[in-house]
């Protein structure tokens, strides 16, 4: 009787240290939610001393100006498209006329304007909010 018993406790506490190791823990965003109020009406320029990428975020139909391209030397090689921006899961994506996304920004942190986001590549970028 004594061996039914202690199994019986034995099964009753697994049961409940089963039951109770998921409380308490809760999955948590990798990263920081971009807000409107983050970017509307608001320039950003990469701090970079090659590449060069300036996006101004309007409300307007939710367009997005930029200027990409680098410079090497004295010679600067730059495209000024027309495009588009859109949140998707807290992330800030920056679109073409024909929805396809050339860059997504997923907030890692700011600080003052200064402004750290992951893009698509994994890569740590910093942009200056002006």
């Amino acid at each position: 009787m004594s061996l039914i018993f202690h199994r019986a406790v034995f099964s009753v506490a697994m049961i409940v240290f089963v039951g109770l190791s998921g409380c308490g823990t809760t999955e948590q965003s990798p990263h920081l939610s971009w807000r409107k109020q983050d970017f509307l009406n608001r320039h950003f320029t990469l701090d970079d001393t090659r590449r060069i990428e300036d996006v101004w975020f309007y409300s307007d139909h939710r367009m997005a100006a930029v200027t990409f391209g680098e410079h090497t030397g004295d010679m600067y090689k730059t495209c000024s498209p027309l495009m588009f921006w859109r949140l998707r899961n807290g992330r800030l994506q920056i679109y073409d006329y024909d929805k396809r996304v050339y860059s997504t920004w997923t907030l890692i942190r700011s600080d003052g304007d200064k402004y750290y986001v992951l893009n698509e590549d994994d890569k740590t970028l910093r942009y200056i909010r002006k």
